[in-house]
């Protein structure tokens, strides 16, 4: 039977109930890394710059917070598959 899982892939509930759990736990790392990012960036603005751009403070936070946390979600998945 471990032979035939291995060779077709399958994969029982078990896994895809730890899988969804381990989704919610990389969505909930991007968005503590999104608030951190934010405002870090807001006081960086206010600190050195005459005005507050919301937008560049979004978007930069949106890009960091986002491949931070799809390089991890991916390193966490090869290395659980090994």
């Amino acid at each position: 039977m471990a032979f035939l899982k291995k060779v077709t892939g399958y994969r029982d509930y078990r896994y895809q109930i730890r899988e969804g759990a381990f989704l919610k736990k990389a969505i909930l790392k991007f968005f503590i890394y999104f608030s951190i990012f934010f405002i870090s960036n807001l006081i960086s603005d206010i600190l050195f710059k005459p005005h507050i751009y919301f937008l560049t403070a979004f978007s930069t936070a949106f890009g960091v917070s986002l491949g931070i946390a799809t390089i991890e979600l991916y390193i966490n998945k090869k290395s659980k598959e090994v």
